[in-house]
């Protein structure tokens, strides 16, 4: 970091070396801001906060000091050579291509930041930081969404460039206003629509830029005028999760198939996750394997499919999932210090949670300490299991991932005691009912076996009657 609070472009990890490419403001700024207050909120670390609150003061100050008299962080780099000397974005190797002034992403990114930069101040009781911080991230925001926007499709301008020139380009960078919650519904519903077009969609995720583009070019410039990013399409999931659940599954859903489809043509490795595709031909044309894949796709599916926000204090869920899924459920999810597990299952009423720590939702919460999943044989490939135990009860989710109905057997003796007698019910996702099955002995419920519909579950709920 730079003594004005600036984070550089490039730092060289043996030597110290560091480069800022010309630029006043990059993405690196705002973006450490948001990878600190995401690790506070997974560690709950607040003494390691303290120690690196300056830090992040300085470089909200820094974000603050590049806001223009619109109310835009402006970026006034315009080296003729183009690429990471004038782009002030994620996609910034393209060579003579300048991306400057007011940029639409990295204001997002900025507001994001400076917002989250006002809470960690309110944590440390740094009221006057947390007010300035909390009144420029809403001026910016309010900025954005009156000179950014283009009133002839209400979509967002790509930028505002150095000179006063408005680029009205549609790219997928119209994802981060979305991703960042700068705009009002209406306006997110309309771009996660707009990207969801043919001639950004692929069978392999999302292209960068429209196929309608003047500078549409699919396989050259790193992919980034018109090659497919996974990354990028994991954007668009967690994006779209609140309006339109059903495109993010087949945003996680496309690039994720594709690793494994038709490997020698793609040059890809099944399961292992490469940087970038070609925009027609779907070939591997980056890393096999990309080091920021993996963690944005597992990002999308826990904080989006999964509903998982991360707060200073309890954990909130509030899952976004499609009207056909039935359930979600994670594991060993590391959390201030420990783990904690849940699943969520969609019942007559609407969902119901149950986790092994208290959690912040809308929805039913149902607390039972240990996660004893490992506990719990399953014997068929489709079937999948969640258990939860507290003294006096355990809970086992049963899900079926499968593509058809499974017959599921499960051993639970290692679950239960043995000689304790149970009170048995079990939810029917097919039915959407509990059904009683009376009391019995924990040795005669170790072995029992369902039929579970595709996509669907079986909620077991013991009860100890003694």
């Amino acid at each position: 970091q730079y003594a004005n609070g600036k984070l550089p472009e490039y730092y060289h990890a043996v030597n110290g070396e560091v480069e800022d490419d010309g630029l006043n403001i990059n993405d690196d700024t705002p973006l450490y801001i948001l990878a600190l207050t995401h690790h506070v909120r997974a560690t709950g670390d607040v003494e390691w906060l303290a120690s690196m609150y300056e830090s992040v003061r300085a470089a909200a100050d820094y974000i603050v000091s590049q806001v223009d008299e619109r109310g835009l962080v402006f970026c006034s780099a315009k080296d003729p050579r183009g690429g990471v000397w004038a782009i002030a974005s994620w996609r910034n190797i393209i060579p003579s291509y300048t991306i400057n002034g007011a940029v639409t992403e990295i204001n997002a990114e900025c507001v994001a930041a400076l917002r989250e930069a006002a809470r960690l101040a309110t944590e440390l009781g740094r009221g006057n930081d947390s007010a300035r911080f909390a009144s420029f991230a809403e001026r910016i925001a309010g900025a954005m969404n009156t000179y950014l926007i283009n009133p002839e499709n209400g979509l967002y301008y790509l930028n505002i460039d150095a000179d006063g020139n408005v680029h009205t380009d549609v790219t997928g960078d119209e994802i981060f206003p979305v991703m960042f919650r700068i705009c009002d519904e209406e306006t997110g519903f309309r771009v996660i629509s707009r990207l969801n077009a043919p001639d950004f969609w692929t069978s392999g995720g999302l292209r960068t830029a429209s196929r309608n583009d003047p500078y549409y070019d699919p396989s050259n410039y790193s992919g980034l005028l018109g090659g497919v990013w996974p990354g990028l399409t994991w954007w668009y999931a967690f994006a779209a999760a609140r309006y339109h659940p059903a495109f993010m599954v087949r945003a996680l859903r496309s690039s994720f198939e594709h690793y494994a489809a038709d490997s020698k043509k793609n040059s890809t490795v099944p399961g292992q996750f490469s940087e970038w595709f070609d925009g027609e031909s779907l070939t591997n044309k980056g890393m096999r394997l990309s080091p920021w894949e993996p963690p944005r796709f597992l990002w999308a599916v826990v904080e989006g499919v999964c509903g998982l926000t991360l707060t200073h204090g309890l954990p909130c869920i509030s899952p976004l999932i499609p009207e056909h899924w039935t359930w979600v459920g994670l594991r060993r999810i590391p959390y201030h210090g420990g783990e904690f597990s849940y699943a969520a299952v969609r019942q007559r009423d609407g969902f119901h949670i149950y986790s092994t720590v208290p959690v912040q939702s809308e929805s039913d919460v149902h607390v039972l300490e240990e996660d004893v999943s490992d506990q719990v044989a399953i014997f068929a490939e489709a079937g999948v299991a969640v258990a939860l135990r507290s003294k006096e009860q355990a809970v086992v989710l049963l899900g079926n991932v499968g593509s058809t109905t499974a017959n599921v057997a499960m051993n639970m003796a290692p679950l239960l005691d043995s000689t304790s007698i149970y009170r048995l019910r079990v939810y029917d996702s097919e039915r959407q009912d509990w059904e009683e099955f009376g009391t019995s002995q924990g040795r005669e419920l170790a072995g029992l076996a369902f039929s579970v519909e595709t996509q669907g579950f079986r909620l077991l709920e013991f009860t100890r009657s003694e």
